[in-house]
């Protein structure tokens, strides 16, 4: 069985947020088909997109899976669903968010998943806790190192992140 290695990211600002996270890391490790290998400490961060919301706590967790793209993103929407996320508002507040940032070096854009995550390149809260598990990452399609990634970011996006627990 050939284990592929993917990159999660996991965020949420409802209720109990470290737990909300944690949590959802049980449910993915728990089913057979995925093993979560590291998990980034965890951030808090100001909410992206849609602003008028509580704080997130995020993460970046490394995973090893034997499921094809769409089949682990359907795991995540259950996971999603069964810890009660709500798709009520883009970017709005959630009890929990998962994210497949990169899955091993594949380039995938279907109507229902596109990888690498399109807006990883723009996310400090992705690619600092992304740099933290592994400093080697190199974006499938830029090909920009994740320090350049990191670096160029930046500015206030940087400043406004801090490692939460």
């Amino acid at each position: 069985m050939h284990y592929k290695q993917v990159y999660l990211s996991l965020g949420s600002n409802i209720g109990l947020k470290e737990e909300n996270i944690k949590r959802a890391l049980k449910l993915l490790d728990d089913d057979k088909n995925v093993k979560v290998v590291h998990t980034s400490s965890f951030y808090e961060t100001k909410p992206w997109g849609y602003i008028n919301q509580p704080d997130f706590y995020n993460c970046v967790s490394q995973i090893n899976t034997n499921y094809e793209p769409a089949g682990l993103l359907r795991l995540i929407q259950t996971i999603e669903t069964k810890m009660g996320r709500k798709r009520d508002k883009k970017w709005g507040p959630r009890i929990i968010d998962i994210d497949i940032i990169l899955f091993e070096n594949i380039i995938l854009n279907t109507e229902d998943l596109t990888i690498p995550h399109p807006w990883m390149e723009k996310r400090a809260f992705v690619l600092l806790p992304l740099m933290e598990l592994n400093k080697e990452i190199v974006h499938p399609i830029s090909k920009r190192g994740i320090a350049e990634l990191v670096e160029a970011v930046g500015g206030e996006e940087l400043k406004e992140i801090r490692r939460a627990v």
